[in-house]
C-alpha cells in the first residue's frame, strides 16, 4: 500500500518537475519573443523617423522646385513679350523702309 502511494507521489513529483521545466522553457521563449518584438518596434520607430525627415526634405525640395518653375514661367512670359515687341518693331521698320522705297 505504501509502495503504491510512494509511486504515485513520485509520479506526481516527476510530472510536476517536468511541467515546471516546460513552464520555464515557455517563459524563456516568451522573453526571447518579447525582446525580438521590442527590437522590431525600435526598428520601426527609427524607420518612421527617417521617413519623416525624408518627407520633410522632399516637401522643401518640391517647394523650391515650384518656386523655380514659377520664376521660369514669369521670365518666359517677359521674354515672349520682348519677342512680340521686337516683332512689332520689325514690322514697323519694314513698313517704314517699304514706304521709303515706294517713294
Amino acid at each position: 500500500m505504501f509502495g503504491s502511494h510512494s509511486t504515485t507521489v513520485d509520479s506526481i513529483i516527476l510530472r510536476s518537475s517536468q511541467a515546471l521545466e516546460y513552464g520555464q522553457l515557455c517563459v524563456h521563449k516568451a522573453r526571447h519573443t518579447a525582446q525580438r518584438f521590442k527590437e522590431s518596434a525600435e526598428q520601426v520607430e527609427r524607420a518612421h523617423t527617417k521617413l519623416t525627415i525624408f518627407s520633410e526634405e522632399l516637401r522643401k525640395q518640391m517647394q523650391v522646385t515650384t518656386e523655380m518653375i514659377s520664376k521660369l514661367k514669369e521670365r518666359e512670359g517677359k521674354q515672349l513679350e520682348i519677342v512680340r515687341n521686337n516683332h512689332v518693331d520689325a514690322d514697323m521698320v519694314q513698313s517704314a523702309l517699304q514706304a521709303i522705297f515706294d517713294r
